[in-house]
């Protein structure tokens, strides 16, 4: 190729022919190596020719020896430019004879300049590259963004979390942090167990249940007292505005009395709970006045009535038998509770929980008042009864395995409230997270502050009351 193409441009096909390369390839390669190689070979042999003309003036005037030492250095000008337009070929098979392969380069170019397949793959990576940084980026900024918006929730869901792991090393049997998480780890992986067998009792069937309790409880309570909240436009109204505890108690008053077990003392204490609440509505339908106002007075008058129930049975109970046992439930406490009480009183729990939930943007409109709550679309009739209805049977669930536990649905909302604001798509959400660690961290108070159990009731009420006195003269923040 060298001899043929020494006066003139190579073709795409002789330079084909001449290295073994693809046309694409040997076209990439003319344009871009051989042929300014060959442009500058033939400014060099221009070059040359004017050397060689010097030379053939000097031999005929001067000198015989300068005109020899001009004609070789023509001949070195015209030998180098020979020599370029056939480096770039031989140099690819040059490469091939001293490596023993007949392959062709794969991307059809000389070293160190990149071919086009090359600058491709380099384009396409950067890109990804860019791309790739720029997604991670975005993910990063949408989560903070979420996180800003709700952490107060998250806040709240981790102390929950926080206080459900640290609730088991508490109590009179010891556990130390390392034998619970290798206990809890034997559930899930094949541990050997190393521990004796009276710390997994301890752990799943006396605490687990216990703290599951305590956390559904509190829930159950908080969002009560929340949507209660809500609904009558009154911070100071709690769950049992309706007289579903002084329902329940008189009730598990009732159930004692006839010497029933654990289980119908829980059914009997829901089922009554329930009734309460529907009298009162039932008495509020037939109240001409505000509406509102009708319903917190009957529910009032039905709770002083069940509550002087309540006092009968108490009157009428044996006071070395049913008596004591009357009175410590209704002081409430969780010492009782079983695997089995828990899965009886989640469902009504659920079915409560879950629509409030599901509605808790319409408690918003709720709360400004009827007139707009109408002007805006909505059934202020039906959604109250809806909000009563899964109120009730959220509250005589959580009373009915509990007992009496006061002030939970009353000052938990405010502390939300104060956290997360008044939007009750945050503050239901709240409500319940914060309800349900508060509670698990009082009852693990009950267990160990003294060398007996101390009645749940009894603790919420010592810690609500002042920190409630605290609320009202402190907080200067909007409340609905």
């Amino acid at each position: 190729m060298s001899e043929g193409t020494a006066g003139r441009e190579a073709t795409t096909e002789e330079i084909a022919a001449g290295t073994g390369m693809t046309s694409v390839e040997a076209k990439e390669y003319g344009w871009r190596i051989l042929r300014p190689r060959q442009r500058r070979a033939g400014r060099t042999s221009e070059g040359a020719a004017v050397i060689a003309g010097r030379a053939g003036s000097v031999a005929e005037g001067e000198d015989e020896e300068a005109a020899a030492g001009v004609s070789r250095r023509a001949g070195k000008a015209a030998e180098r430019a020979a020599m370029g337009t056939t480096a770039g070929a031989a140099m690819g098979t040059t490469e091939r004879a001293a490596t023993g392969t007949t392959e062709r380069p794969a991307t059809g170019m000389t070293a160190g300049v990149p071919g086009p397949l090359e600058r491709t793959a380099k384009i396409a990576k950067t890109t990804e590259a860019r791309k790739t940084s720029g997604l991670t980026r975005a993910a990063v900024a949408r989560w903070f963004q979420i996180y800003l918006k709700h952490r107060g929730e998250i806040l709240l869901l981790l102390l929950a979390l926080v206080s459900f792991f640290l609730s088991f090393p508490l109590g009179r049997y010891g556990i130390s942090p390392l034998t619970l998480l290798k206990v809890l780890a034997a559930k899930v992986f094949p541990l050997r167990h190393t521990w004796p067998a009276t710390v997994e009792t301890v752990v799943f069937e006396v605490r687990l249940p216990r703290i599951l309790a305590a956390m559904a409880v509190g829930a159950a309570l908080s969002a009560s007292g929340a949507a209660y909240q809500g609904m009558f436009k009154n911070p100071l109204v709690s769950p049992d505005i309706l007289g579903a505890s002084a329902g329940a108690a008189f009730g598990a008053a009732l159930a004692i009395y006839y010497s029933l077990n654990i289980t119908g003392i829980e059914i009997s204490a829901f089922l009554f709970g329930l009734l309460a609440v529907l009298l009162a509505y039932y008495l509020s339908r037939k109240i001409r006045h505000d509406p509102m106002l009708a319903l917190v007075l009957a529910g009032i008058l039905i709770g002083t009535l069940f509550t002087s129930f309540t006092s009968l049975i108490k009157y009428l109970a044996d006071p070395y038998d049913k008596l004591p046992a009357i009175t410590f439930w209704l002081m409430g406490s969780l010492a009782a509770v079983t695997p089995k009480d828990i899965l009886t009183a989640i469902v009504p729990m659920l079915i409560g929980g879950v629509p409030l939930y599901l509605l808790r943007w319409r408690l918003n409109v709720l709360s400004l008042g009827d007139e707009e709550a109408q002007s805006l679309g909505l059934e202020t009739g039906r959604l109250r009864l809806l909000v009563i209805l899964c109120s009730t049977l959220m509250t005589a669930a959580a009373v009915s395995i509990s007992g009496l536990v006061g002030w939970v649905g009353l000052i938990v909302p405010h502390l939300a409230r104060m956290i997360v604001g008044p939007n009750y798509k945050v503050l239901l959400p709240a409500s319940i997270f914060l309800g349900g660690a508060y509670l698990l961290l009082v009852d693990d108070l009950a267990r160990t502050a003294a060398s007996v159990e101390v009645p749940l009731g009894i603790l919420t009420s010592l810690i609500g009351a002042p920190f409630f006195i605290y609320l009202l003269i402190r907080s200067k923040r909007g409340w609905g």
